[in-house]
């Protein structure tokens, strides 16, 4: 569950991990273990991928998907098949 107060060492956490978000965002995993260093990860990431770091995530963006990746919610799986 989101909570107001997570640091972005956190959230990077929450969203898999290091190698994940490396993965997700196409950074080098140095990048992104830096801002864990930092505590902080940059202004300018938080605005280029708001999705996964200026809001909450929601249970189906906080799940963890196939091989540790965040899984993303598929319109169509939603969807009622017809009958």
């Amino acid at each position: 569950m989101f909570n107001i107060e997570m640091t972005d060492t956190e959230r990077i956490h929450q969203l898999g991990g290091v190698a994940c978000v490396a993965k997700l965002l196409g950074f080098s995993l140095q990048r992104v273990q830096n801002w864990i260093g930092r505590g902080a990860i940059p202004p300018a990431v938080k605005i280029a991928y708001p999705q996964h770091f200026l809001f909450p995530l929601s249970p189906s963006r906080g799940d963890q998907g196939e091989k540790g990746m965040p899984s993303t919610p598929n319109p169509k799986s939603d969807a009622k098949a017809p009958r």
